[in-house]
């Protein structure tokens, strides 16, 4: 199997570290050669013997090659592709979407917002929820501590408030449940909150404030990462038709 080797290491205590290269070139097709998987480790560990001469010239070596040649931008475009591959089987790629669901033949129906508005399901005593929809399209593995939904006033990068989902929910047919979980590669959970419960926070909010947030968007909370949140706010007039209290179904929102 071959292996992309750095001639110059980006690490200080690495082989062939060199403090006066230029650090944007430390992963650039100039720094890099190829090497099988069973000389790649001695070649690092004997740096003192496997020069930085040495390797460029056995990379010139590798160019060189009779039979198919490729171009320096070819070999650069070969790399690059190389490189992305790698990056994919070691970045973290989390989406989480915002639906809204409803009991119906045992089950919850999960929706998105506009779909699940012409379903009209009579079951549960008609009650909604909110759900947040993690998904793992990456190759690495994370764990999902909670998730919620973030308001903001204005449309902008941060959030003024945020409602964090329970681990549970009562239904009528028994009680959802959903604590910390492990999703592996291509795999995704769900957080549900009763519409009720979202509805009552905002209403705080409006008494507090004086007016309601403008916009919703969905987070989750990963283990020793970063929060991972919709890079898009959505109006929060598209949320209300589902909001409204089962004993005040015809309420106004505001």
């Amino acid at each position: 199997m071959v292996q992309i080797a750095h001639i110059r290491s980006e690490k200080k205590n690495g082989p062939r570290h060199d403090r006066t290269y230029p650090k944007e070139l430390v992963n650039s097709f100039e720094n890099l050669l190829l090497l099988c998987g069973t000389h790649h480790p001695p070649v690092d560990q004997h740096d003192s013997a496997y020069t930085v001469e040495e390797l460029e010239e056995w990379k010139e070596g590798q160019i060189a090659q009779s039979g198919t040649h490729l171009s320096a931008a070819d070999s650069a475009e070969v790399f690059d592709h190389i490189r992305r591959s790698l990056a994919q089987l070691t970045q973290v790629d989390v989406v989480v979407e915002l639906r809204v669901g409803r009991m119906a033949g045992g089950g919850m129906v999960l929706g998105a917002l506009k779909s699940l508005r012409r379903v009209t399901i009579s079951e549960d005593g008609g009650a909604t929820y909110v759900a947040v929809q993690v998904d793992n399209r990456g190759f690495v593995p994370v764990t999902v501590n909670a998730a919620g939904l973030e308001f903001s006033y204005q449309r902008g990068p941060e959030h003024d408030t945020f409602h964090l989902f329970d681990t549970w929910v009562d239904t009528k047919r028994g009680r959802i449940s959903r604590g910390a979980g492990r999703l592996s590669h291509h795999d995704d959970m769900t957080w549900i909150c009763q519409s009720d419960s979202v509805y009552a926070g905002l209403r705080e909010l409006l008494v507090r404030y004086g007016s309601l947030p403008c916009y919703v968007r969905p987070f989750a909370e990963l283990a020793t990462l970063d929060p991972v949140r919709s890079d898009e706010w959505l109006p929060l007039t598209d949320l209300a038709p589902y909001l409204l209290p089962d004993d005040h179904p015809d309420a106004p929102f505001t």
